[in-house]
């Protein structure tokens, strides 16, 4: 059992964390769009 959740754990694990990656680099792009056009605007 332990070795099945020991196998099962990590996946998840991981999968959760590209989620995570992959939002926080869209909204660090969106953010560094949103510099970008407001710096060009001034």
């Amino acid at each position: 059992v332990t070795g099945y959740v020991k196998c099962k754990q990590p996946a998840l694990f991981y999968l959760i964390l590209e989620l995570y990656h992959a939002a926080i680099n869209r909204m660090r792009k969106r953010y560094a769009d949103t510099v970008a056009t407001g710096n060009g605007a001034k």
